[in-house]
């Protein structure tokens, strides 16, 4: 995997292999994105697993006695792999319909009748997809 220099750029060189950022991730402790993994991944120019299974709750940076800032290097990645045409397709779509729209997500009836159940406000145009 090219970085496009993010490791150097992040420091990913100076970890410690100490596994301080996975036993803080709720991720990996559900059996899906694993920090550590990730780190010698982006370290050793792997291709990174799971990375749009991380949570993006940062905990993993906050634990990193390296000062690491782990989530921003999966940040980093995402878009690498994102403006490759690699991610997943919902994250894509959401993309599109913010770049269009300025919504995290598209106009339906479905969201129109949560947020009436929450009790918000819903436009003439929410139903409208």
């Amino acid at each position: 995997m090219d970085t496009g220099g993010i490791r150097e750029a992040r420091g990913i060189s100076g970890c410690l292999v100490c596994g301080s950022c996975t036993r803080v991730c709720p991720s990996a402790r559900h059996g899906g994105f694993v920090p550590d993994e990730f780190i010698g991944a982006v370290d050793e120019g792997r291709e990174a697993v799971g990375i749009w299974d991380c949570l993006q709750c940062r905990r993993c940076s906050h634990a990193c006695p390296a000062g690491i800032d782990v989530a921003a290097t999966v940040q980093d990645v995402r878009r690498l792999y994102a403006a490759a045409g690699n991610a997943p397709a919902k994250f894509l779509r959401a993309a599109e319909t913010a770049r269009e729209t300025g919504a995290s997500v598209a106009r339906s009836p479905r969201i129109a009748k949560q947020r009436a159940d929450l009790g918000l406000p819903v436009s003439a145009r929410e139903g409208s997809g």
